[in-house]
């Protein structure tokens, strides 16, 4: 029989029962008089790893009564609770009923529960039920800092948890208020930004002024906006007026009652919480409005910083709807198709328009110098701020946008990049609160770290930020083992597997030197062109082309499952750790997500990531964003008009930066309630990642001086990292934000956990075992932070210090009891004057399984092409290359959006045959990257004809250094690449880096010789 018990605790006392079933006897621990004697007793019972039982005083029957035993808790525990009470206010040298009181308070549900038990159960004996009581002076403190990874009680998961099928929707940036009654957009005048840039994150408060000065009739408004999935709602204002509505957080249902209730009373009331369906869009209710007034809506929000090469933080600020919206082509397509349909229900996003102005301010206030600022999209100017000028140091400056008229224009993003001395050294910042409901959690910690993994300066950083690139030319790369996996069911037919050819091609040219790599083809079975991935080479690379160019969508059904398991977690997995095995899966289809996600999840490694790409909207889009989440990857959502190249390179770039792995962190502190996140749970930090972990703990210790140590292992250079951070108690500063932004991530870990239906939050540390969606409440109060369980409702008042004194009595929750539960087919190019015999093998093909690969892709002069076809010259408008067409203006565009279904599947040799025939009156017709990247070499390199040649140089420049052909070759390339084809370099930017590394390995510094070559034309 499964043991049963019942558990409470406070914060010098233990009492614990335990019901044996088999022994038939309850062990119970009453000793409350000498207290020291109880904590020794319950760290012995604690640290016994075969049980929990703490040694008793005396036993009692098993035959007692629950009404018995109950009544014996009762008394005990009120006793516990007043001794407690007393003795607190008694340390603190004064009677507080107020703090006695809320001692009470927090166990008064408790207290009556286990009334409720003594009654209802009176003439009963103790059955086989199970059921738990934690009884706290707060809801987390535990006894001697015991921390787990907790558990989520059974009632909290049932009927939760994301289903196979759901699509994974996340909604681009809008805010909107729009008239209820009419549907109608309610029209914008103003909006100002102030963001606030603290050490490890920023507070943004937003205002926005509508104009009701056309209406005649009370109005009940709607307001709909979306933030950054990282980011915590903290406060809510609106004005009207000379009246001001604040809001303040409450458990949803009573929110609802209360808005309701002023609205019966004819008040102007607001009420604010998550949609239902759109987790990003939050939604906010404003009833009886006055009409002909001026109404401001103020919303501040604290959220994480990103970062960029390692040298900056980032910010953005999008415009006040996301363009996406109002221009999307083809909504069909779109992965917001859905959140377009349920806006457009509540009024016309075409209606909208950015007739307003706006102003944004950022003040600076991290505590370190600030060294660097820019804005790429805005011109601005600083200020420094009075106490700043005194150190000499401009730690806080304030950055306004010049008055000119780009800077006005609200459609353009605001992106601003900054850095300081310190980004890439260890920073800590200690904070507090005042809010006497998180006493037990009266300090946060926040611990942030930048690994330094390049020695790119800022100025180039930020030049290659204006590029679009994220992966530094001088990066060192890390050569792994990189397996493709490509869907070639029979839904892949047409674009879809044509499209997914190129990009593989792509994705080969890209890899880096010394790697290995290897393709997998999946349908209803697998095949791969090798047994074993094989090193990447000249001649490895061409085979695998061969073999790409041959393949079709012909390979009946999906089934992912078998092939992972059979080509990555085999028996050989994780034998070693010095290679980093990248995992790329690009597929349309539908497959069964929970066995593959927790295959992934079981053998999750750092050395391990898995990067998926989903084509189409009948992908499993659960399957895809999950399997990256829990493999340490990436992820991408492609619809079928989108390019796909320049997704798939950014997927390659993510697995080729260095990573640290093996976190862990020790402190002196004590009385610990939370650690967010775990350590232990953070898998690796990679390039463009912010390490921050934040610990909260009592204000209750030993010392003032607070240690920390980060220790973690960076895998590029095999070594230990240690890291010694010291905080003081009497320097922390007064800020609230950083608990807030803490208790977001809580409740994000907690949410994820039970959408993905695990049992278990796996990312944070806790002193307490068991989480339920009370807890979650409690926490949103506690911390005035929005949640999907809680919501804003605004009452008015006009002092802000009245707004205080309602939050605060809104925010002691009485504590409930917690009950435990148990192809090519469309449009090829045509060719002529091949004599040669033709060959065309299928790859996966019996013929093809039944032969080794050197024979199967090189026959006797054999050239492997697409299907047997009819070879002609390319005449025809409707499919010749870009190159062959009149450069008239007026097919430019058409030329532009053939090219990219100009294929890439013939080999460099046939390739270099043609554009060999190409007419001399047609050298000034440009060339596209993907004709281009046909010539790239393993090795960096690109080999081309004399006419080529002639056509990428394009300034006429003379090889006066007597540079190798694919030098020169090469060199030419990359200037052309950079001139004409700029707006894809998120395509090319890995070949182009290779290019660069090829240069520099023959004494060629590319950046020097460009410059050399612009200034002879000036």
């Amino acid at each position: 029989m499964n043991e049963k018990k019942i558990y409470f605790s406070t914060q010098s006392i233990s009492q614990q029962i335990i019901i044996k079933g088999e022994k038939q006897k309850i062990l119970i621990n009453k000793d409350t008089q000498n207290l020291q004697q109880e904590k020794e007793n319950t760290q012995k019972s604690f640290s016994n790893q075969r049980s929990q039982i703490i040694v008793a005083n005396h036993s009692l029957p098993y035959q007692l009564n629950k009404f018995s035993l109950l009544l014996e808790i009762f008394v005990e525990l009120l006793y516990a609770i007043l001794r407690q009470s007393l003795a607190k206010a008694f340390k603190s040298k004064s009677l507080n009923l107020t703090l006695i009181n809320s001692f009470f308070h927090s166990n008064l549900n408790t207290i009556k529960f286990i009334i409720e038990l003594c009654f209802q159960h009176q003439s009963e004996q103790l059955d086989s039920q199970v059921f738990e009581i934690f009884v706290n002076y707060d809801i987390y403190q535990m006894i001697d800092d015991q921390f787990y990874q907790p558990k989520i009680i059974n009632n909290s998961l049932q009927q939760r948890g994301i289903k196979n099928e759901d699509k994974i929707i996340s909604a681009s940036y809008i805010q909107v208020c729009y008239d209820v009654q009419r549907n109608t957009i309610i029209p914008l005048k103003n909006v100002n930004y102030h963001l606030t840039i603290l050490q490890g994150l920023s507070v943004v408060e937003l205002q926005q002024i509508y104009s009701t000065e056309n209406y005649d009739y009370p109005l009940e408004l709607e307001y709909v906006f979306s933030i950054n999935e990282n980011a915590a709602v903290t406060k809510m204002k609106v004005e009207l007026g000379e009246k001001v509505v604040y809001g303040i957080i409450k458990e949803k249902e009573e929110a609802q009652i209360e808005y309701n209730n002023g609205m019966n009373q004819g008040k102007t009331m607001v009420y604010s919480e998550e949609d239902k369906e759109f987790s990003q869009i939050k939604r906010v209710r404003i009833g009886q409005l006055a009409p002909k007034k001026e109404l401001k809506i103020i919303f501040q929000y604290v959220q994480p910083q990103d970062v960029f090469l390692n040298k900056f933080w980032k910010i953005d600020i999008n415009p006040i709807i996301d363009n996406n919206y109002l221009h999307q082509k083809d909504k069909s397509q779109s992965q917001n198709s859905q959140i377009i349909n349920y806006l457009n229900s509540k009024f016309k996003l075409k209606d909208f328009k950015f007739l307003y102005k706006q102003d944004i301010q950022i003040t600076f206030d991290t505590g370190s110098h600030i060294t660097f600022w820019k804005s790429p999209t805005h011109k601005l100017h600083s200020t420094d701020v009075d106490d700043a000028k005194q150190d000499g140091k401009n730690n806080k400056i304030i950055l306004r946008l010049d008055n000119i008229p780009e800077n006005q224009n609200p459609e353009k993003q605001f992106t601003l990049l900054f850095s300081s001395d310190d980004i890439n050294l260890p920073r800590a910042i200690l904070s507090h609160t005042n809010n006497d409901a998180l006493e037990y959690q009266k300090y946060c910690a926040t611990l942030t770290f930048i690994p330094k993994f390049n020695q790119v300066s800022l100025d180039d950083a930020y030049t290659q930020y204006l590029d679009s690139l994220s992966l530094p030319y001088n990066q060192v790369l890390n050569r792994g083992n990189y397996l493709f996996f490509i869907d070639r069911s029979g839904s892949m037919n047409g674009q879809r597997i044509k499209r997914a050819k190129e990009s593989l091609i792509l994705f080969l040219k890209s890899l880096p030197q010394d790697s290995y790599f290897n393709i997998i083809s999946f349908g209803s079975k697998y095949i791969s062109i090798w047994n074993e991935s094989k090193q990447y080479n000249q001649e490895t690379l061409d085979e695998a082309i061969k073999c790409v160019d041959n393949m079709n969508a012909d390979m009946g059904g999906t089934e992912i499952y078998t092939s992972l398991k059979e080509m990555v977690y085999n028996s050989s997995y994780g034998t070693s750790n010095e290679t980093i095995l990248n995992v790329f899966l690009l597929t349309d289809g539908e497959d069964t997500a929970k066995p593959i996600i927790e295959l992934v999840q079981n053998n999750n490694r750092a050395e391990t990531r898995i990067y998926t790409l989903g084509i189409g909207s009948g992908c499993n889009q659960y399957l895809i964003k999950r399997m990256a989440e829990v493999g340490n990857g990436k992820f991408h959502f492609l619809s079928d008009n989108e390019d796909i190249n320049a997704k798939v390179i950014d997927l390659l770039e993510d697995s080729l930066t260095p990573y640290l792995k093996a976190f862990k962190v020790e402190t002196n502190a004590i009385k610990i309630s939370s650690i967010i996140p775990d350590p232990e749970s953070i898998v690796s930090l990679k390039k463009n990642q912010e390490l921050t972990i934040q610990i909260l703990f009592s204000s209750q210790q030993d010392q003032d001086n607070i240690q920390f140590k980060i220790n973690c292992f960076d895998s590029q250079d095999q070594k230990q990292i240690n890291y010694n951070v010291n905080l003081n108690l009497n320097q922390s500063k007064d800020n609230e934000y950083f608990h807030k932004l803490a208790a977001h991530k809580f409740i994000t870990y907690y949410e994820n956990a039970l959408k993905y239906g695990e049992q278990q939050v796996n990312f944070i540390k806790l002193n307490k075992k068991y989480l339920d969606d009370e807890d979650i409440v409690n926490l949103s109060v506690e911390n005035q932070i929005l949640s999907n369980k809680t919501a804003f409702v605004c009452e008015i008042c006009e002092l802000e210090d009245q707004f205080k004194q309602q939050a605060r009595s809104k925010i002691q929750i009485p504590q409930r009891p917690k009950r435990l539960e148990n192809h090519f087919q469309d449009q090829q190019l045509r060719c002529v004057g091949m004599q040669q015999s033709m060959f065309y093998p299928q790859c996966g093909s019996s013929q093809i399984m039944n032969m080794p690969l050197q024979t199967m892709c090189s026959q006797s002069n054999a050239i492997v092409l697409p299907r047997p076809q009819q070879m002609q010259y390319p005449r025809c408008r409707t499919v010749r290359p870009k190159f062959m067409c009149s450069p008239m203006e007026n097919l430019r565009q058409e030329q532009c959006a053939q090219m990219k279904d100009f294929p890439m599947q013939m080999n460099a040799q046939l390739q270099l045959q043609k554009l060999s025939d190409i007419n001399k009156d047609e050298l000034n017709v440009k060339l596209s990257y993907n004709q281009l990247i046909q010539f790239a070499q393993a090795d960096g390199s690109f080999k081309i004809s004399n006419d080529i040649q002639l056509k990428i140089n394009f300034n006429n420049l003379n090889n006066e250094q007597g540079l190798k052909d694919d030098v020169w070759n090469t060199l030419l390339i990359l200037l052309y690449l950079e001139k004409y084809c700029s707006e894809d370099k998120k395509s090319w930017q890995l070949v182009f880096s290779k290019g660069i590394l090829y240069l520099s390995k023959h004494g060629i510094n590319y950046t020097e010789k460009k410059l050399e070559y612009e200034h002879s034309q000036a």
